[in-house]
């Protein structure tokens, strides 16, 4: 029995902070009637694999996060200042971070976000798509006339078809250029259906018939394609400078779209269900909200008329540990290295980010 208490007593204590909250990448505090409380998520279940491997070695004290918090630099001052030792939540590298604290190898690939009101109508989709693709159109136009001007010009027997217009070739060349178009638009009766059945006439047919399908099957492609990048990523890198955006002063992303030339308004202690609340009642003035991709995703369930913009670069993410416990430190990474060696962090990572597939959250290995 002494040399069991000796062995408690001799292992270094490690103060660690769990950060509670809703977002996919914080731990979930629930409590059943009986009032039992169950944690979950994917940043609790690495760090009961991480307690689990190193418990024999270090004696963890564990303290957690009001709810819905959302001033991680508060967490970094806490580390740095020796109130904790590590935080069990997902942080985002910065300049000022590295200086204060050390991270974790990281846990999972994040992303700069913007969370937005995004609604759409089919009238609205259709402005779209004929102000995106207008120019492929007026091709298909200039296609058409072109392709009736070779019809009347290689095949002009085609007017025995037509013997309204033997007197009048001029209406016969407009008629060309119609079947031209009609053929370019889909509709390909007029032009095999009118032949003279000489050999050059069948050539050209064939030959417009195969630039008009796969003419039709690019425009196709190139409108659902318009209207997929309107519907995932309205606000795009080339059009953020206009309005101001919200966020966190503490949180890095904000600081991260700056370089694309967005504004802000940053808030302080403020939650993301108030933060979402002021940018709804303001959308006159606010055009979204700056948050990590995994921190704001969650949000779009409860919120059906918003999406997340991306294409603002990814970021690993990474628990974050005190500077003065190296040999911790060491530890720790050598637990992620080897679950991300197993797969196993990866299995984790997908039970919970399985159905996101904009950015690669689960990637490393």
């Amino acid at each position: 029995m002494a040399t069991v208490m000796a062995s408690i007593i001799e292992k270094p204590n490690v103060n660690v902070l769990i950060i509670l909250g809703n977002s996919l990448t914080t731990t979930k505090k629930t409590v059943d009637s009986k009032g039992n409380i169950t944690y979950s998520g994917f940043t609790w279940d690495l760090w009961k694999e991480i307690e689990q491997s190193l418990k024999e070695k270090y004696n963890f004290l564990v303290h957690y996060t009001p709810e819905k918090t959302t001033n991680y630099n508060l967490y970094v001052n806490d580390v740095a200042n020796g109130k904790y030792d590590m935080v069990i939540g997902s942080f985002f590298n910065t300049k000022w971070r590295e200086s204060k604290i050390d991270f974790t190898t990281p846990i999972l690939i994040d992303a700069n976000a913007i969370l937005h009101e995004y609604n759409t109508t089919l009238w609205k989709d259709m402005q779209t798509v004929v102000f995106k693709t207008g120019r492929l159109i007026l091709y298909l136009l200039i296609l058409g006339i072109i392709f009736g001007t070779l019809l009347y010009i290689v095949d002009p027997q085609r007017i025995k078809t037509f013997p309204q217009f033997k007197k009048n070739k001029y209406l016969f060349y407009l008629r060309s250029v119609v079947t031209g178009i009609a053929t370019m638009f889909g509709e390909m009766g007029f032009l095999v259906e009118n032949p003279s059945l000489n050999i050059q006439g069948i050539i050209l047919i064939v030959f417009i018939m195969t630039i008009a399908f796969i003419y039709i099957m690019f425009i196709q492609a190139e409108i659902t394609t318009v209207l997929l990048n309107e519907s995932k990523n309205k606000i795009t890198n080339d059009t953020i400078g206009y309005k101001k955006f919200l966020g966190w002063s503490s949180d890095p992303v904000p600081q991260k779209l700056k370089r694309y030339g967005a504004n802000f308004d940053l808030q302080d202690n403020i939650s993301m269900d108030k933060m979402i609340d002021k940018y709804l009642s303001n959308t006159n003035t606010y055009r979204g909200i700056a948050v990590p991709y995994c921190f704001g995703h969650k949000y779009l369930k409860n919120y059906p008329d918003l999406t997340l913009s991306t294409g603002f670069g990814n970021e690993p993410s990474s628990f974050v540990i005190s500077q003065n416990r190296r040999e911790l430190k060491e530890d720790i990474n050598a637990i992620i290295i080897d679950l991300k060696t197993k797969l196993k962090l990866q299995q984790m990572c997908h039970s919970y980010f399985g159905d996101i597939e904009d950015i690669p959250i689960c990637s490393l290995t």
